[in-house]
């Protein structure tokens, strides 16, 4: 299971950002709500991009 570097910097980049984002939450800050989604959806994207590239290089082990 070989990731791209920089996938896995971005990863690590979000996931400290959504902790940072926390509590903007917790004060119930409605900007800090709003960026908190905002990344959430970075950060899921990211997730699928990194699953759908392992899907990928699996599949063309598989056809060699």
């Amino acid at each position: 299971m070989k990731i791209k570097t920089n996938d896995l910097l971005l990863l690590w980049m979000l996931a400290a950002m959504l902790v940072l984002t926390i509590p903007l939450v917790v004060f119930n800050d409605t900007i800090g709500m709003f960026v908190y989604i905002i990344n959430f959806l970075i950060f899921f994207m990211v997730v699928v991009k990194i699953v759908i590239q392992q899907i990928i290089l699996q599949s063309k082990q598989k056809i060699e």
